[in-house]
């Protein structure tokens, strides 16, 4: 599994999800085929509470949906972690 170090993005461009789906977790679930279970954040055990919106650090133009745990969601936009590569949706 690869990890790559990834920030929130506070003020994302769409407060909602495009048509069609019901929350940004119903948006990564439908674009990944896969169910949205577990925080993807490296050794987190937590539960998949928010679809969060990040970004790659110097990457900052491209945005990416990420199934996180509340505690990882809440993070500021300064505060990098590492998340499971393979978890990113981009944002159309």
């Amino acid at each position: 599994m690869n990890y790559i170090d990834v920030k929130n993005k506070k003020k994302p461009g769409d407060k909602f999800p495009p048509y069609g789906y019901v929350s940004w977790l119903d948006f990564w679930e439908k674009k990944s085929g896969k169910k949205a279970e577990d925080c993807l954040v490296m050794s987190c055990k937590g539960n998949a509470d928010e679809g969060g919106h990040v970004i790659k650090p110097g990457e900052e133009e491209k945005e990416y949906i990420l199934p996180l745990c509340h505690k990882h969601y809440s993070l500021s936009e300064n505060d990098l972690f590492e998340a499971l590569e393979d978890g990113l949706v981009p944002v159309d």
